[in-house]
């Protein structure tokens, strides 16, 4: 239950930091590097793959004209056991990109969050009250808005058996 927490805490901290700003209409929206994406790839529980801005990174003392915004993706992975376990990634890169950059880091570009998940996802819910794991904010359906609410899901391994998955979702 504690690493659960741990890794709600952290994940939730970043999703309220995140920020948005809303494209002037004569800017295309291709060079536009404000985004909230979310996908799943592998989760019935919602996304599995987040990437947005988010405002309240310390910026670092020694750099010169550091902003406090920074570009942050979670992503989930095969375990590297291989036995059927997830990792949950963090990346985060203190600066927005030129333009629009949809791409989601590689396992290798990330840090290790929480590994032995059984299962991670996040939904998200719209002002309609609609809940979706998928979310794109440079689109027309949700174009330059931010959810509203977001519902983490994890679970994790227990290490009685492989196949055994923890009997919590948190």
């Amino acid at each position: 239950a504690r690493r659960a927490v741990g890794v709600l805490d952290r994940v939730a901290r970043d999703l309220e930091g995140a920020v948005l700003l809303q494209k002037p209409d004569e800017v295309d929206p291709i060079a536009w590097p404000w985004i909230f994406l979310s996908e799943s790839e592998r989760s019935e529980s919602g996304a599995d793959r987040v990437k947005f801005v988010r405002r309240g990174h310390r910026a670092n003392a020694a750099s010169a004209a550091e902003s406090d915004l920074e570009m942050v993706a979670w992503i989930v992975t095969p375990g590297a056991a291989g036995e059927g376990d997830l990792e949950l990634r963090r990346a985060s890169v203190p600066q927005l990109p030129d333009s629009m950059d949809r791409s989601f880091p590689t396992a290798e570009n990330s840090d290790l969050v929480a590994s032995g998940l059984a299962s991670f996802g996040i939904r998200f819910q719209s002002e309609d009250g609609a809940w979706t794991g998928r979310w794109d904010s440079t689109g027309l359906a949700a174009g330059s808005e931010l959810p509203m609410i977001a519902e983490i899901e994890v679970s994790f391994r227990s290490g009685r058996d492989a196949d055994d998955e923890a009997g919590d979702s948190y």
